[in-house]
């Protein structure tokens, strides 16, 4: 507290006389004392007022005889107290707390009492600077903040009676007409049409109406007219965005992430547009708190069926509109600073507190602890930012089956025509020289050797088959050693990763699973070997995948993956942008093989995760990416050694290498694997190195790619799938989360990330009732939480806030 009166040194003899002879105090006064009154001096005045390092105005309240010397008690009497004057904020006594809300008067009064007793105080010692600093009992302070009227359970209470007929037609109307005669106003006079009107469209649309309506609602002014006008505006599309504009403005909507470059928030529109068009259909308030919080999560989604969306998976997207720094070099700090501005929205738009004022401290104010503030920080980065398709369920699903169906179909049609195309097949690659093979494609052995001499043949395969085990013997040592590794191809490992989109599936694709091409001139994009693939029904589909988080250590990292037109990256803190070279996004190729993630040492000792996504669907996007684009995935590593491609070499597929010793016995030898390839992809057991090898005779075509060279019954398959395919649209999306890693973040000390804590487990605010949250993000239990019976506070802000804007803005607008 500031200075309430001067010091009376005169007193202190008669008090150190009067405490040496006092008996010792009665154990209730001590226990009033230790719960209502030393609870809320060490929390509002200690910091000012101590005798330890601060003594503001010559005033110490930290322990009774310094209390007492500064004469702003008068033990037993209330009225005449400096100290209760101050606190009532009447009279001449500087207001306290300084420069902070006056106290609830529960408070009050319990000082009131505690005087009114004579001032027991049983802090006879001058406490030293460690006793000072632990005299804050939150749990104490929490307990007496719950008492405001604010956290305090709604009541419902009968509306009075108005003596005024005029004022008698509604609850609201005799709320406000009791509320006029307390204050001895008189309510004005009802409005004339002309006005009325007005204020009715500047309220409802916050346009203006045109000449013609006033008019003719002057010549018309009946209760019928009037509700006929209402109902009209309140189904109009500027109802919507009249409206709607509040609403972004409570969930900061944003269209730019700040900072240099002021990179685009990708699809912020979407959120924009799915406001306006929930409240014109009137949905329900406790259904918008849910989408905006868990909308992606819930089993019955909201879906417009006319536009073919999952509304309620768009209501997420203002998580998303916070500030990002430009190529941040510090990504926990970034992390804390996005993070932050989430639970900052969240708090205030929906219980209208702000928990972000206790990120490095117990809240001033409110009953708010620090580690409630942790609570939702770890709902927050238990998801991470994504693009997310809202396409409808149904769209989602659109000719999944009809094309997978369609496809084994194919799959046997062309295993027969390629069957009888081997040998044709064979002299095709007698007569090709497909320069510029390299030796891990299956058909760089032709292309090395084909001239070769018969007596060097024998030997330079052995020497291919020694690089190809001398690749796979490095790559196992360095698998051993790796500080990361995940093999995608393993169903357990990619049960753990995080997938979006509807290319994804839930199951490792097999060896052979196989593309068509849903434009061009060839029937196949391409048949590949075992791995996570986004496009295997329509390139179109999208795929968001990304790892659990991993500490980096180690030289480098990469990703072995395939893909057109997407991207692969290394996320720092669910960092979403790429510009500023510490955060590459290097885009994939056509084939398979490692892709360097750079920059992974100089993020040494800092958590990221690992991310693939099809090319529109880039957290960075500023555009809309191209309308077709897909990945395959097979392992990630992250050490000191690089890892080699080894590739699907001749020497990789089954058969004897030690009868090729000419031109004609290599020839005959892929006769013969094209041909066991061929039969195992119809059976649907084919080897990733027969897969390749059936892929590298396909794509040049070799085997029959060309539609127009297909018989009539395969064209005719063809363009039953295209058909099929051509119906699914390019997804919609919008900015989102995905559900990822359960992370309880650990407490920062006074906000210092460099100061870890313990973990606070994820729940809601501790002055409401609430178990930890263990299922998920917690976003979906945050939800029912925000709107559940024990939080007082989500129902009277959202009522305050639309009395503001109705009458606080709309009439005064007029």
């Amino acid at each position: 507290m500031k200075a309430l009166a001067p010091l009376s040194l005169l007193l202190l003899p008669l008090v150190t006389t009067t405490l040496a002879q006092e008996a010792p105090l009665p154990p209730s006064q001590v226990e009033f004392f230790e719960k209502k009154i030393r609870p809320v001096l060490a929390e509002n005045c200690y910091q000012c007022h101590n005798s330890v390092d601060k003594k503001k105005g010559d005033i110490a309240l930290d322990y009774r005889a310094a209390l007492l010397e500064a004469d702003i008690i008068v033990p037993g009497n209330p009225k005449e107290s400096l100290l209760i004057k101050a606190i009532r904020h009447a009279g001449d006594a500087e207001p306290m707390p300084s420069k902070s809300p006056k106290l609830a008067n529960i408070i009050i009064k319990n000082f009131e009492d505690w005087i009114r007793m004579g001032a027991p105080d049983p802090r006879i010692q001058k406490p030293t600077k460690e006793e000072l600093e632990s005299q804050v009992d939150w749990d104490s302070v929490r307990e007496q903040r719950k008492e405001w009227w604010s956290f305090r359970p709604i009541q419902t209470s009968e509306p009075p009676t108005a003596d005024d007929p005029q004022w008698d037609r509604s609850a609201i109307d005799r709320f406000i007409f009791a509320g006029l005669k307390a204050e001895g106003l008189e309510p004005q006079a009802a409005a004339p049409p002309n006005t009325l009107i007005r204020r009715l469209h500047l309220t409802l649309t916050g346009l203006p109406p045109k000449p013609e309506v006033v008019d003719a609602f002057v010549a018309d002014p009946s209760e019928s007219a009037y509700e006929g006008l209402v109902d009209q505006l309140i189904a109009s599309q500027q109802f919507g965005e009249r409206w709607g504009r509040y609403w972004l403005d409570w969930f900061r909507y944003a269209e730019s992430y700040g900072s240099e470059g002021d990179p685009a928030v990708p699809y912020a529109t979407a959120y924009r547009d799915y406001v306006i068009r929930a409240i014109n259909a009137d949905v329900p308030y406790d259904q918008l708190i849910r989408e905006h919080l868990a909308g992606d999560l819930l089993e019955n989604p909201r879906v417009n069926e006319e536009l073919g969306l999952n509304e309620s998976a768009i209501g997420p997207a203002h998580l998303r509109m916070v500030p990002h720094g430009f190529g941040v070099t510090d990504a926990y700090d970034e992390q804390i600073t996005f993070t932050d501005n989430q639970v900052d929205v969240i708090s205030k738009a929906i219980l209208g507190v702000t928990v972000s004022c206790a990120r490095c401290h117990n809240h001033k104010f409110d009953p708010i602890s620090q580690e409630d503030f942790y609570k939702l920080y770890g709902i927050m980065i238990s998801s991470r930012p994504a693009v997310i398709n809202v396409d409808s369920p149904k769209l989602q699903r659109l000719h999944k089956k009809e094309i997978g169906d369609l496809k084994g179909s194919l799959r046997q049609q062309f295993g027969n025509l390629w069957l009888k195309q081997i040998d044709g097949a064979i002299a095709k690659l007698d007569q090709s020289k497909l320069d510029k093979v390299p030796e891990t494609d299956p058909l760089g052995a032709w292309a090395a050797l084909r001239e070769t001499a018969p007596g060097e043949m024998a030997g330079k395969l052995e020497s291919m088959r020694q690089r190809y085990r001398d690749h796979l013997a490095h790559n196992e040592k360095v698998r051993a050693n790796a500080t990361f590794y995940a093999d995608l191809r393993d169903q357990a490992t990619y049960d753990q990763w995080f997938k979006s989109g509807n290319g994804l599936g839930q199951q490792v694709s097999p060896a052979g699973s196989f593309a068509l091409a849903g434009t061009g001139d060839q029937a196949f994009t391409g048949i590949y070997p075992a791995g996570i693939y986004s496009h295997l029904i329509s390139d179109k589909h999208n795929g968001f995948l990304n790892s659990v988080f991993h500490l980096a250590e180690g030289e480098r990292n990469s990703i072995r993956a395939m893909g057109n037109g997407s991207i692969a990256r290394f996320t720092m803190r669910s960092y979403p942008l790429s510009h500023g070279g510490l955060h590459p996004a290097p885009g994939l190729r056509p084939t398979p093989g490692w892709i360097n993630l750079n920059k992974y040492k100089y993020w040494n000792g800092e958590k990221g995760y690992y991310q693939i996504n099809t090319g529109a669907d880039s957290t960075f996007q500023r555009g809309e990416g191209p309308e077709r684009s897909w990945f395959g995935v097979f392992e990630v590593y992250a050490g000191n050694e690089s890892m080699r491609d080894p590739g699907f070499p001749l020497v990789a597929l089954p058969g004897r290498l030690d009868s090729i010793g000419n031109r004609r016995a290599l020839l005959d030898h892929y006769r013969d694997s094209l041909r066991f390839a061929v039969q195992a992809w119809m059976g649907g057991t084919p080897s990733d190195a027969q897969s390749q090898l059936l892929h590298a005779f396909v794509s040049r075509d070799l085997l029959t790619n060309q539609i127009a060279d297909l018989p009539p019954e395969l064209r005719a398959g063809i363009d039953q799938y295209r058909q099929l395919e051509g119906a699914i649209r390019r997804p919609a999306r919008s900015v989102g989360v995905v559900e990822a890693e359960r992370w309880d973040q650990p407490l920062l000390d006074r906000g210092d990330y460099k100061k870890e804590k313990q973990p606070v487990a994820r729940g809601f605010l501790e002055v409401f009732p609430s178990a930890p949250y263990r299922s998920g993000s917690g976003r979906l239990e945050l939800a029912n939480d925000m709107l559940g019976e024990a939080n007082t506070l989500t129902p009277r802000v959202i009522v305050n806030r639309l009395w503001h804007h109705t009458f606080g803005r709309g009439l005064v607008a007029s």
